[in-house]
């Protein structure tokens, strides 16, 4: 996968997907669709250079709010 360049990703897919992606994203990205039981496994699985600005939880849901500087 190649780099993804936008000022804002917004996306709503497990966090298998979402683990490959993400580390070719850059700027703001709002995710969601995560498993609140996956959630920490995930943040600590994140470029370290990813700021979690935002957690939330609906249920056995979750969403993040990241914020990562470009290149």
């Amino acid at each position: 996968m190649g780099a993804i360049e936008a000022d804002v990703v917004v996306a709503n897919i497990i966090s298998a997907v979402l683990e490959q992606a993400v580390p070719q994203m850059w700027g703001t990205i709002l995710l969601s669709g995560l498993l609140v039981d996956e959630l920490d496994a995930f943040i600590d699985a994140l470029p370290k250079d990813c700021v979690v600005k935002e957690r939330r939880q609906d249920g056995e849901w979750a969403a993040l709010a990241l914020e990562r500087p470009c290149c």
